[in-house]
């Protein structure tokens, strides 16, 4: 038994020490979860941890850890956790508890743990630590720290406790934990964050970086598609192969057919629309309805026009005859733009999932592409049809069972209480929705007539955070956005006559 430990952590060691030596950046330590079993433990660049053990669940379909009766899991790390007096930790980690989320620890000398939200880092009692509970789902953190010149010289015994500190504890599933004891550049910083957030099924709100320093999703560029986001990708540099990935709360699962080449990626991100079919659209002379929730998909060169499975979940309120996948090669996304499209129905289908086998990507090398799903409109019964329409309208939908549907639906399409006659004294009209807000907002502006808008966002400093521009905005615009760091925000809408700020609390 020792002998086949013993391998196993010569295994471990040999497999992952190469891949230090080409990060630009390495952490002084790196936990990652290793499965061996029935239960689970962390591996670090200094062998396997082989006690305490975990329980262990899947996060975007890669193990994570569960600890067991809420004892948290500890580590000495030496003295001097940082030399220079900085530190960053980037961490990954997935809940849907609304409790306090005991997350990490550092404590020095057994001092008493201080615990930090999201927004905020500082230090008390010579101890630092970590705890969300602002988000819900997979979540990729980074948390800096500066420690005084006084205390980086104080000798110290340092210790690290994940998921909990034995009074707080982590309900969810820990992916890893990533720490360095100085400062890590923006750039390296993305690089880890992107690395983390492909493997665990994280939509990031910045840009994603591959290991090379390139960017991958322009968080700007693509913001109509950047609702959420989920990749493929292999990185050797990260030891990384992502061969299956989903957004999280999304319908679809794309997976790697074939070879899969260092650097290789695909990368998919969607508007937020809703899931049930809507727009018409006429493919070879049969009506259909599409979805609204639409899908931008970015392939690296080296995946271009090599094969991919797609999987979507389709909703239980229609059935599944007369479904199609949509792709559009040639257009610039939006409901217009499905003009020549691409029909592919599906290969197989398992209980309520449909198999699409085979999909190429950017076969054009017009550097990206769009799909969508639709249905024959014929094969909606009148009841469904109902639900839709109901769905569209904003208004909260039940089925049979008396059970709320609302949640199946990203966004209202209309805001009834906000309509032309508001503007009848020529007035531009602005609407916030929600505010407060968890981050999610919705801003609608109604002009008298079409004019140039401007709407920039700005932050409590005066920063500027978004700046969009429209030459000529129609009557009705919306824009919907999300700002994941709480505090109070401005946004000045402009348009050719006149000047509105609105107040925007993100809590």
């Amino acid at each position: 038994m020792k002998k086949t430990t013993m391998i196993l952590f010569l295994v471990v060691v040999m497999n992952i020490l190469p891949l230090f030596s080409q990060l630009t950046t390495i952490p002084k330590l790196w936990l990652k979860p290793y499965l061996s079993g029935d239960s689970a433990t962390f591996v670090t660049t200094d062998g396997v941890i082989v006690n305490p053990s975990f329980s262990f669940g899947h996060i975007n379909f890669n193990i994570g850890l569960i600890p067991k009766d809420d004892v948290p899991f500890y580590r000495y790390i030496g003295r001097d956790m940082s030399l220079n007096g900085k530190i960053t930790v980037v961490s990954a980690y997935f809940t849907e508890s609304k409790d306090n989320i005991g997350v990490w620890n550092i404590s020095r000398n057994g001092a008493d743990n201080l615990w930090l939200n999201s927004t905020e880092v500082s230090y008390k009692d010579f101890g630092i630590s970590y705890r969300d509970f602002t988000e819900q789902g997979p979540i990729v953190n980074i948390s800096r720290l500066n420690y005084s010149d006084a205390m980086s010289a104080v000798e110290t015994d340092d210790t690290l406790s994940i998921a909990g500190d034995g009074r707080y504890s982590f309900n969810g599933i820990f992916g890893e934990f990533i720490y360095f004891d100085r400062d890590v550049s923006y750039l390296e910083e993305q690089k880890w964050a992107t690395y983390l957030a492909v493997k665990y099924g994280v939509t990031l709100r910045s840009h994603y970086i591959g290991s090379m320093g390139d960017t991958i999703w322009n968080i700007d560029k693509y913001r109509n598609y950047s609702k959420g986001i989920a990749g493929l990708l292999r990185s050797d540099v990260f030891g990384l192969v992502q061969s299956k990935s989903g957004i999280y709360n999304d319908s679809v699962v794309m997976s790697i057919e074939g070879d899969f080449s260092d650097n290789d990626y695909i990368l998919w991100g969607h508007n937020g629309g809703m899931i049930l079919p809507n727009t018409p659209l006429r493919i070879d002379t049969i009506d259909y309805l599409m979805s609204d929730r639409q899908w931008l998909v970015l392939p690296s060169e080296g995946r271009r026009a090599k094969s991919t499975s797609l999987a979507y979940r389709y909703p239980k309120e229609i059935s599944h005859l007369g479904v199609v996948l949509v792709l559009d090669r040639y257009g610039v996304g939006g409901e217009s733009s499905y003009s020549e499209i691409e029909v592919y129905r599906p290969t197989r289908i398992v209980d309520d999932i449909m198999f699409f086998d085979k999909i190429v990507w950017d076969t054009d090398g017009g550097g990206s592409d769009y799909f969508s799903f639709a249905i024959v409109a014929d094969s909606i019964d009148t009841q469904t049809k109902s639900i839709i329409n109901e769905a569209y309208n904003g208004n909260r939908v039940k089925n049979d069972n008396n059970q709320d549907l609302s949640n199946l639906y990203s966004q209202q399409k209309t805001t009834s209480d906000f309509n032309k006659s508001d503007c009848s004294n020529g007035k531009m009209m602005v609407h916030l929705t929600p505010n407060p807000t968890d981050g999610l907002f919705k801003l609608i502006v109604r002009q008298a007539k079409p004019s140039a808008l401007s709407i920039t966002i700005v932050d409590s400093m005066g920063k500027v955070l978004r700046r969009y521009n429209k030459s000529n905005a129609i009557e009705l615009t919306e824009l919907e956005d999300t700002i994941s760091e709480t505090g109070v925000y401005l946004i000045h809408v402009d348009n050719e006559e006149e000047r509105q700020t609105l107040k925007l609390v993100v809590k």
